[in-house]
């Protein structure tokens, strides 16, 4: 074999070798998952149960899914949620439940291992948590009435509800009493806030507090600034840079979207999730561009349209 046909053979196997490791994963087939907590056929007054299991080698993630009362007959299927973490952990109404975990790979995965748990109901509140339904956790909203709900824990005479800034360990902003599963307030005010529910009864007992993040936005962020093509800008035929300067704001995430029309002010490009600049090749023509920038709750604010020729 000569000398740069050697070479060539070790720079494939090089580059090309080590490549095939990152695409194929260990087969799973065969491996087991162990799990931990909570035992086989356990039963228990506390409603919030921590799934836990053992390590899998060569699992990217874990499959857990729970089904009421089991899965032959689920009447319910809870949960099927992909997770890296070795728990999770999760709010129960009384019943009867089975829960399962596989491991899981971009190549294979494991077969189920399936354990049955029980949640009885008792008049003692403690140790039991209230299940919170809306908003879903981290919700970003422009919206200053917000409804707040909950499904009701058996036994429960009234429910404390608190609304506080940043996080549960936060300022009190509200602090009310209600039998209801709902409540509605008005024209709140910008902000990271935590709601929490805890359920009281007159045995007398009460719950843990229940948390959820909710964060108000009703401010449009700043508008982005358009760098080039400048206004009235001629640009050479072939590939070009949109740059600009996305907008900002105070309190959540921004995403930018390009936007482009012809001499005729039809949309020609609608290109959302950029960071700042965008290559492109446009043809000969009158072109206008602008760059709108919208934050996590849906406010937005526009620059533009800037006008360009490319001949």
């Amino acid at each position: 074999m000569k000398t740069h046909e050697r070479c060539l053979l070790m720079v494939i196997a090089f580059v090309v070798f080590p490549a095939c490791t990152e695409v194929f994963e260990e087969d799973l087939e065969g491996a087991g998952v162990v799990l931990l907590t909570p035992p086989p056929d356990h039963t228990t007054t506390a409603n919030q149960i921590q799934f836990r299991w053992e390590t899998v080698p060569h699992a990217s993630n874990y499959r857990i899914q729970v089904a009421s009362p089991s899965f032959v007959n689920p009447a319910s299927f809870l949960t099927d949620s992909a997770s890296a973490n070795t728990s999770w952990t999760q709010t129960f109404s009384p019943g009867t439940y089975e829960w399962r975990v596989r491991g899981e790979n971009s190549n294979s995965h494991t077969e189920y291992f399936t354990r049955a748990f029980t949640i009885e109901s008792t008049e003692d509140l403690t140790g039991q948590v209230p299940l919170l339904v809306s908003p879903a956790d981290n919700t970003v909203t422009s919206n200053t009435s917000v409804t707040f709900e909950w499904d009701t824990l058996p036994f429960t005479d009234d429910n404390r509800f608190q609304l506080r800034e940043d996080d549960q360990l936060g300022t009190v902003v509200q602090d009310l009493i209600t039998p209801d599963n709902t409540i509605t307030l008005s024209a709140l005010t910008e902000g990271h806030f935590a709601w929490g529910v805890q359920a009281t009864n007159t045995v007398p007992s009460s719950s843990a507090f229940a948390f959820r993040s909710i964060t108000i936005d009703t401010t449009a962020p700043t508008a982005p600034v358009q760098v080039t093509p400048a206004s009235g800008a001629t640009l050479t035929d072939g590939t070009f840079i949109f740059l600009w300067q996305g907008g900002q704001d105070a309190l959540t995430n921004t995403s930018d979207s390009l936007l482009v029309k012809d001499a005729f002010s039809q949309l020609i490009r609608s290109i959302g999730g950029l960071d700042g600049s965008h290559a492109d090749s446009l043809g000969t023509g009158t072109y206008t561009w602008s760059v709108k920038t919208v934050d996590a709750a849906g406010n937005a604010s526009t620059a533009g349209p800037i006008a360009f020729t490319v001949p």
